[in-house]
Formats: structure tokens, sequence, C-alpha cells
């Protein structure tokens, strides 16, 4: 199987607000409706003002799970970075191979 990977810039482009707003929607729903499960993310200090951070999740419907991993470095706009800088990672729930990463900045 092809891994998949979704840079910034193509994150930026396939996906805009409204479709965002869309997807989230989709996903809160299918929360309510037991139809994917969700735990709470982990956060872990990393130093003063640091934090790295997993959000999981499984989507039996979609037959993937995931997880989104995440820095919260407040220090960083000082050096002109973003504050929060993260991946997301999807695989599949049938053999367990990674099936893509995309950029989680964005």
């Amino acid at each position: 199987m092809e891994l998949k990977y979704l840079s910034e810039q193509q994150v930026n482009e396939l996906l805009d607000m409204k479709t965002c707003i869309g997807l989230m929607k989709d996903v809160f729903a299918a929360f309510a409706e037991g139809k994917m499960e969700n735990k709470l993310r982990s956060l872990f200090p990393v130093g003063a003002g640091k934090v790295f951070g997993i959000m999981p999740a499984i989507i039996p419907t979609e037959d993937v799970c995931g997880a989104k991993l995440i820095t919260a470095f407040h220090t960083n706009h000082a050096k002109g970075l973003p504050s929060h800088l993260g991946i997301v990672a999807v695989f599949s729930n049938d053999d367990g191979q990674l099936l893509g990463i995309c950029d989680g900045t964005s």
C-alpha cells in the first residue's frame, strides 16, 4: 500500500474553511451517534510554556484510526514560528498499515 502525504500547502488547498466546518459537523454527529470513538487528548509538559500532545480517534465506519501529534510551544512566536505544530497519522483498522500523514499545523 502506498503511503500518502499531504503538506501544509496541500492541506490548505484541499480544505477550505467551509469544507472544514462541514466535516466537523459530520464528525460531531458521528460521535454523538456512537459511530466513532475519541479519547481525551494526552498532554505532556516539555518545558515552561511547551507541551507535546496526542489526540487519538477511531472511525470504524471509515475503517481507520489515527492520531494528531502536536506541539504547543508558545515561545515559538519570538522565532517566527507558529506556536502549534503537528501532523495527523492515519492507519488502517484492517491490518494496521500506515495509510497517510498530513500536516496538522493548519
